[in-house]
């Protein structure tokens, strides 16, 4: 987790009873860790984005919309790492082939702008 993670969300996560490993907020940094984990432990990394298990899990989100909404015109995916919109592309290619699906980034949306101002 990076160091300088909210105060409440590490709160959380030592809640859930997870060990957590601290490590500068860049990428090299967490792939260090990471690695320096999956050594000791012998744990599995599990991409969080870029893996078709956790695709294919997400594509389940926009599969129970199509479900519940048949008629969508189209879907607005948040960008992230990438693995809900691949799984919402998914879904709507696969189940509701009419439907439009929009990239949305949230980086000007209220509650992220408060972030990044508390970043500085």
């Amino acid at each position: 987790m990076p160091d300088n993670s909210p105060q409440v969300k590490v709160n959380a996560v030592k809640g859930y009873g997870a060990e957590i490993t601290f490590c500068e907020n860049n990428q090299q940094a967490r792939e260090t860790a990471l690695q320096e984990i999956v050594d000791r432990t012998g744990a599995e990394f599990i991409h969080p984005y870029n893996d078709e298990r956790v695709i294919t899990g997400q594509a389940t989100c926009a599969k129970e919309l199509i479900e519940e909404i048949p008629a969508l015109n189209f879907i607005l995916a948040p960008v992230g790492g990438g693995g809900l919109l691949s799984g919402t592309l998914i879904s709507a290619h696969y189940f509701s082939p009419a439907t439009k699906v929009y990239a949305a980034n949230l980086r000007r949306c209220r509650c992220c702008s408060v972030v990044e101002k508390r970043k500085d």
